[in-house]
């Protein structure tokens, strides 16, 4: 087989990642991107000097093995499904969708399980992963307690706050991390709102989630750090045991930047997708985008399963029942 042709769909902050890293690649063939929006195409077009398509439909057209779906979450399923009718195997940004009906359809119309891959790259943070061996050595004996949250800025309420909840953007992280690193599985949930001072969709989630071994699980995610915070997201996990407990810090402040004068101190990301010294997108997100590759180049299933991300999928679903029907909102 020869080079990889790949393509990225949404040329927002992540497409933009993908792309560059695709670029980068020795044996992948960038083909394009597709972007819907007008002044953002010609940025692409100026700052990748690639082939920016207007619509999906023109990008599939050029002839694609794979390729990334960076768009808003209520996009995904319908672009997925184009992939899967022109044979093109597919990473799609997290959530797989952001409902269970959506997903069941994407799972019944997938050709087969190696053509859809769901970035969920906490599951390459080697902190994850060291957490993870433990639990599956036995370290910890039984799990009893975890303690998860990831939070961000009011900059991500402001723009994102219109079209997605703080569950589906930051919550299903969360929780899939929390379902592949124990093996456990949701049987009930209570959750509760609160705030609405930077979004619509509310700026607070607390969710305490009962696993099927009765370990209960408090999950926090809310948009509410300052602007100037110095990382612009704290986030980090605490597992109990029988045996022993964990402790992660999931953030990133390795490496610091203090002016003289102006704003404030600033960590950079050198966990997620760091850029290397060539401007490529590294760290979690570039293992995520190689195994993907790997997988599409070896025709094998590739490391998180649509199966997988719809259990994830169905949490948050869960979890917004909830708060609609049964639970509770805080409000000022």
């Amino acid at each position: 087989m020869g080079k990889l042709r790949t393509g990225v769909i949404g040329m927002g902050y992540m497409g933009d990642a993908h792309a560059r890293f695709y670029l980068a690649q020795p044996d992948v063939e960038f083909v394009g991107c597709a972007e819907s929006f007008d002044k953002r195409r010609e940025e692409v077009k100026e700052q990748l000097k690639v082939e920016v398509y207007k619509t999906p439909e023109e990008l599939f057209a050029q002839g694609l093995d794979a390729v990334s779906i960076c768009t808003p979450d209520d996009l995904h399923k319908d672009l997925i499904l184009k992939a899967f009718e022109n044979k093109v195997k597919v990473l799609v940004e997290k959530p797989l969708a952001i409902s269970s009906a959506d997903c069941e359809e994407i799972l019944a119309k997938r050709p087969d399980p190696t053509y859809l891959m769901v970035g969920h790259d906490l599951r390459f943070d080697p902190r994850a992963i060291q957490a993870k061996r433990a639990i599956d050595q036995g370290k910890l004996g039984e799990i009893l307690h975890i303690n998860i949250w990831r939070n961000n800025t009011v900059a991500n309420a402001a723009r994102l706050g219109k079209r997605t909840s703080i569950a589906w953007f930051l919550g299903i992280h969360d929780i899939d991390l929390v379902l592949w690193m124990t093996g456990l599985k949701v049987k009930k949930v209570a959750a509760a709102n609160g705030f609405k001072y930077n979004s619509p969709n509310w700026d607070y989630t607390s969710s305490h989630l009962i696993m099927d071994n009765d370990a209960l699980v408090v999950m926090e995610n809310h948009w509410l750090l300052p602007f100037q915070h110095s990382s612009q997201v704290d986030t980090g996990m605490k597992i109990v045991g029988s045996k022993g407990m964990l402790e992660l810090e999931l953030g990133f402040s390795e490496v610091s930047f203090a002016p003289m004068e102006g704003e404030g101190c600033r960590f950079f990301d050198t966990s997620y997708q760091p850029d290397d010294l060539n401007d490529v997108p590294s760290g979690d997100l570039g293992r995520e985008i190689r195994a993907f590759l790997r997988a599409a180049a070896e025709n094998t299933v590739p490391p998180i399963t649509g199966e997988e991300s719809y259990e994830a999928v169905k949490v948050i679903h869960m979890v917004h029942e909830v708060l609609e029907k049964t639970g509770y909102t805080i409000e000022k």
